[in-house]
């Protein structure tokens, strides 16, 4: 069969529709923190719903249709020719601004129907959750630079020593893939913020060996990494300057940006929750809570910025902030009001021990700031930073919200009625709530 058709039409696609659909739903939603729509008959879907005729270009896998809406194809190539394809509609608040995520993302989506319907989609399941999304990964940061096999085999292997202890205690750790030695060895005028040191003796990820776990704790993923040639073999140890190790903003240590160039690829074991993928471009894939996460900060900044109308240094410390709730486990409620003089309206109670106010980018209340954030109730900051009141409970008297939420997201969704609130949960998940009436923004 090389005529294209339906992906409903085809024989076997009751084993799809039992198996893998729903599977890929759940992972598109929870990796891009969006809804996702899964359309059966996109060929008719998209001519009558979205004016676009997919058989101009049978090729094509993306189109951006607005600044809030995506909609993707997962062909199914078969004898070189596309024969069907399974159409996903992407909706999330200002998706336009970065497109190459979701170019690899259906080119990935497409090797993996298309390989599935070889086997009449009997292992869609499979195919379509974390083995989609480690293709995606792989494809994104390899492309060019390394075989995208090698590199889905060190996110399994980094992704086992998130669970592997050292003397009975987790630890961090983390390695940078290259193919300039010579730029991390400061030749030809090159330079990557840091110094580094020759092994003694190589090692080759490659071959399967015992996990060295005495080697592995050495570095600590966080101003220390090992460096990996494309053949999978390290030899070199790299220590971040300690002035880039001090001038740096939280994203700066998070994202590598003076160190990581042209193909570096960083893998971190966070700790035993959390293992993430970081290419040059600063994008994150966050294995966190047993599933994929992706995350654009430039992304995050924009929206908080757009929202918030404030100066950088406050945006980065909040962004500091969220990540930090999100990476250790804890569940918090901050909220930027519009209206100071009305924001005691939507609260029952709220707290305030110290006289003035402390402000979220002074680095010396940093741990005070994250014990505020950890109580009970929300914490209220303002347009510059400042730290208003912490431990406040939103009245639920005050306004309707439609729909089962928790306590804490019906929270959220009511304090949203007066400029933004923001919720971080403890699997990690961020909430970004700019009124009471559309659904939150994941990131």
């Amino acid at each position: 069969m090389n005529k294209y058709v339906e992906i409903c039409d085809l024989k076997p696609f009751p084993n799809l529709k039992r198996g893998g659909l729903n599977v890929l739903k759940k992972t598109v939603q929870a990796f891009f923190g969006c809804n996702a729509i899964m359309i059966d008959s996109p060929s008719r879907y998209a001519k009558k719903k979205l004016g676009i005729d997919i058989s101009e270009n049978i090729r094509r896998g993306c189109y951006i249709v607005d600044d809030n809406t995506v909609f993707l194809l997962g062909r199914i190539i078969y004898n070189n020719k596309t024969i069907s394809a399974l159409g996903i509609l992407i909706k999330k608040l200002e998706l336009s601004h970065s497109t190459k995520i979701f170019n690899v993302f259906e080119s990935s989506l497409t090797h993996k129907l298309s390989n599935s319907y070889l086997h009449h989609f009997r292992d869609s399941w499979h195919q379509l959750g974390d083995a989609l999304i480690k293709l995606v990964i792989s494809n994104y940061v390899s492309k060019g630079y390394y075989d995208y096999n090698k590199t889905i085999h060190l996110i399994d292997f980094m992704n086992g020593l998130r669970t592997t202890s050292f003397e009975g205690q987790f630890f961090s750790t983390g390695i940078i893939l290259t193919r300039s030695h010579y730029a991390y060895n400061k030749k030809r005028g090159l330079n990557r913020a840091g110094d580094t040191y020759p092994l003694v003796k190589p090692i080759d990820l490659a071959s399967p060996k015992p996990v060295d776990r005495r080697f592995w704790y050495l570095a600590d993923g966080k101003t220390s990494y090992f460096l990996c040639d494309r053949r999978l073999k390290i030899t070199q140890l790299f220590t971040l300057s300690e002035a880039y190790q001090n001038t740096g903003s939280y994203l700066d240590a998070r994202l590598l940006p003076a160190t990581l160039k042209g193909g570096d690829v960083l893998f971190r074991v966070q700790n035993e929750k959390e293992f993430c993928v970081v290419a040059h471009s600063g994008l994150e894939f966050v294995y966190h809570e047993n599933q994929w996460i992706f995350r654009d900060y430039n992304y995050i900044k924009h929206i908080l910025a757009k929202n918030i109308k404030t100066d950088d240094n406050v945006v980065l410390s909040l962004i500091f902030y969220l990540l930090y709730c999100a990476h250790n486990s804890i569940s918090s409620i901050i909220w930027i009001p519009e209206d100071l003089d009305k924001a005691k309206f939507l609260i029952k109670n709220w707290n305030k021990f110290i006289r003035g106010n402390i402000t979220i980018s002074d680095k010396q209340h940093t741990n005070h700031i994250i014990r505020v954030l950890s109580s009970d109730g929300a914490t209220i900051i303002d347009k510059a930073g400042q730290v208003l009141f912490y431990g406040c409970v939103a009245d639920t008297a005050k306004t309707r919200i439609k729909g089962v939420k928790g306590t804490g997201e019906t929270a959220a969704s009511i304090l949203a009625t007066n400029g933004i609130s923001i919720k971080i949960s403890q699997d990690g998940t961020i909430r970004i709530y700019l009124n009471a009436r559309a659904k939150p923004i994941q990131v």
